[in-house]
């Protein structure tokens, strides 16, 4: 993991426990002796992640979160930790940076803007928040051309994919491979999501074809997603 966060098993500080706990005045007053520069940052993820943005005003007095804060939100966004994100945007801080989920085993990890965090991992109420408080924008994607709506898209959330069309994302946005979110969605079986983006957009050209030149539909069939091909094939697929 990058800039691992220490816990309490590893011996973990006075001032990270106080970062964890939500003690921000103990934080302060820890803040006047010598603290390592990693502890400030391992602080700031930990209070993204437990949501305390009383501890993330704290650290702001020595860390300029408008320069350091890519990484937390993205924790902040894959948690749900709504203050602290509210607390980022009132500061001025910039959503649309790229940053990386700290506590990812893939190496190297993902480069996601954090409304890619918020939507892989269902946090719904933080989707609204980044797009609307935050001016998240939607069409953000990351080094293999993947963008919030084909995560949705995957996850089979269809309240998430249409939140995300509703600022703006494009059904016609293909990845590096050809795929478009509706591949995506045909590929896992997600039903809901597949009548959502042919309602949305009942004249999108269904028989696309991604690098392969595979079509939803036949992603659909190789994958045995049976209520997929025939929902596909009623709207006109072939």
């Amino acid at each position: 993991m990058i800039e691992e966060m220490s816990d309490t098993i590893n011996g973990e500080t006075p001032f990270l426990l106080a970062a964890r706990n939500n003690q921000p005045q103990i934080l302060q007053l820890l803040m006047e002796k010598s603290v390592d520069v990693k502890d400030y940052f391992s602080a700031l993820y930990l209070a993204a992640k437990y949501n305390h943005p009383e501890v993330i005003a704290v650290l702001g007095e020595r860390i300029n979160l408008k320069y350091y804060s890519e990484n937390a939100l993205c924790l902040a966004a894959k948690y749900g930790s709504n203050d602290v994100i509210s607390l980022f945007i009132e500061e001025g801080v910039d959503v649309n940076y790229k940053g990386i989920d700290i506590e990812a085993e893939d190496q190297p990890p993902k480069k996601w803007v954090p409304l890619m965090l918020a939507v892989a991992y269902d946090q719904l109420e933080t989707a609204e928040l980044l797009l609307t408080q935050g001016k998240a924008r939607s069409y953000e994607k990351d080094e293999k051309d993947k963008n919030a709506l084909m995560i949705a898209c995957e996850n089979g959330n269809a309240l998430m994919v249409a939140l995300i069309m509703d600022h703006g994302a494009a059904i016609t946005s293909w990845d590096n491979d050809g795929w478009t979110p509706l591949m995506y969605a045909a590929k896992n079986g997600r039903v809901e999501v597949i009548k959502l983006m042919i309602e949305r957009d009942p004249k999108q050209n269904l028989n696309r074809t991604n690098n392969k030149k595979e079509t939803a539909l036949a992603i659909a069939i190789a994958h045995n997603q049976t209520m997929v091909v025939e929902i596909l094939k009623a709207a006109g697929a072939k």
